[in-house]
């Protein structure tokens, strides 16, 4: 269950870190910010997320919000349950990952278009772990791939980023072994979830580059250097 948390604290250490924003960006802006700069977030507990891009923060929020539900059920049924039994906590864990895929489907894409339809579909996955008797196992892998192509690594690609594209590929493909063939015995699934902690970045950097991206973050830089 712990290894679920190394990859929901690093996309808050990516967010409130201002990660996003490159040293190069910062100096850049050290060198053209003026004294007053509109519309910047007085200085708070906020101010971290002063201009951030909203396909950064989709990404984050989808990874944060499916940790809960699967750190409960690996923290605390996981282990009692035998195997194929449909308990309510293995259906919100996989019902919730549905969920976040939608979202971080606004993150790889930037397009709301594109995540609406990801909702519907990912929608309907989540309906189907929650409210039916029986989920086949088969069927649940294919929705998991659909669910992880379309929603995360195809925008990818579709945007030119090849590199980050066949990199989350590589993560998600040698995840998939770890949970399926078993290698490691009953580390294994341990090593699935340690696996998984490069997907976020490797996602939230692609979305840095997505259009429209680059002055957010420019200006969002200029606000960093006139806080301080």
């Amino acid at each position: 269950a712990i290894t679920m948390l190394p990859s929901a604290i690093y996309c808050f250490y990516f967010v409130l870190s201002r990660q996003w924003i490159s040293p190069s960006t910062i100096e850049e802006a050290r060198m053209t910010v003026s004294e007053a700069i509109d519309p910047c977030i007085e200085p708070s507990w906020f101010s971290p997320l002063d201009g951030i891009p909203f396909s950064v923060l989709a990404i984050g929020l989808g990874w944060i919000m499916h940790t809960p539900f699967s750190f409960v059920f690996h923290w605390m049924y996981a282990h009692r349950l035998e195997v194929g039994q449909n308990h309510l906590s293995l259906k919100l864990d996989h019902a919730f990952m549905h969920i976040a895929s939608g979202f971080i489907s606004y993150g790889t894409s930037g397009r709301w278009e594109y995540c609406l339809l990801n909702f519907i579909m990912n929608f309907d996955f989540a309906w189907r772990h929650l409210f039916h008797d029986k989920v086949e196992e088969r069927s649940n892998i294919i929705r998991v791939v659909i669910s992880g192509l379309m929603g995360q690594i195809l925008p990818i690609l579709f945007h030119g980023q090849w590199v980050l594209g066949l990199q989350l590929s590589l993560v998600y493909g040698v995840g998939g072994w770890m949970f399926a063939a078993y290698p490691l015995g009953l580390w294994s699934h341990s090593i699935f979830h340690l696996v998984l902690v490069f997907a976020p970045y490797i996602m939230m950097s692609a979305s840095l580059h997505l259009p429209g991206n680059e002055e957010i973050i420019k200006q969002a830089a200029e606000c960093a250097v006139h806080h301080g």
